[in-house]
């Protein structure tokens, strides 16, 4: 938790340990933090996105078609849910929190996508 700390005028935040932050410095470290955090969510949807796809074609070499159905229907939300994250990243993109540059599915900078 920190605390608000007023010294001549100038605000700042102090944490349990001692170190101090200006409002704007935190504020920008939170949303880096943020944006960090939903990145990772991203990336996370995708995965288990192509993860159920492969689940839902092995199902159905193996003639299970309903559980292949459940499947793709998985791997169709974790992709929703992972365009929906990565659309509200790319509003509130400025130009002081640009868009980071992420690696694409073969590991060069993917940029164009967002």
């Amino acid at each position: 938790m920190l605390r608000e700390v007023v010294d001549r005028g100038t605000f700042r935040y102090v944490c349990r340990v001692g170190h101090a932050y200006a409002p704007e410095a935190l504020e920008s470290a939170q949303v880096d933090r943020i944006e960090t955090a939903l990145w990772s969510s991203v990336r996370a949807l995708e995965e288990n996105a192509d993860f159920a796809r492969e689940l839902a074609d092995r199902a159905r070499r193996q003639g299970m078609d309903r559980a292949a159905e459940r499947f793709d229907h998985r791997a169709a939300d974790s992709e929703e849910h992972a365009s929906a994250i990565r659309r509200l990243l790319t509003r509130i993109a400025t130009p002081a929190h640009p868009r980071p540059s992420r690696p694409g599915p073969s590991g060069e900078a993917d940029t164009a996508a967002r």
